[in-house]
């Protein structure tokens, strides 16, 4: 018997169509799931190569580079993701990315001025 994991549908799905958004963010999620960063990391890369301003692979793309503390590289996809989105969630989620990512480099004035900004679109969503 073979054991099923759980982006097998989506490795499928992308095999036979490598540029379909869709199967690349099921597979990125499935992959960021269970902790396989790396792998996770490239496919969001793909989805944002294909669909540059994808919020939700800009979102998961930072989100994961914090992870693997890849800081400098996950501002540069945050601050794409606020000076692209706009979808209230994603634009106060992006802020509060960018102020973990300059947190992590040190950079507090900057984290700072992006988790206040964070706050302020989280408060104006619907």
């Amino acid at each position: 018997t073979s054991t099923w994991n759980p982006w097998s549908f989506f490795q499928q799905a992308v095999e036979i169509d490598p540029e379909n958004v869709v199967s690349l963010i099921g597979l990125a999620t499935a992959q960021r799931k269970t902790q396989q960063y790396t792998a996770a990391i490239d496919t969001y890369k793909s989805v944002v190569a294909i669909s540059p301003n994808h919020e939700a692979a800009l979102y998961n793309l930072a989100d994961v580079l914090q992870r693997v503390r890849s800081n400098e590289e996950s501002v540069r996809y945050a601050q794409r993701l606020v000076e692209t989105t706009s979808t209230p969630k994603f634009k106060a989620g992006g802020f509060y990315l960018l102020g973990r990512g300059y947190a992590g480099l040190e950079t507090y004035t900057q984290a700072e001025k992006s988790l206040v900004r964070g706050l302020e679109a989280a408060q104006n969503q619907p």
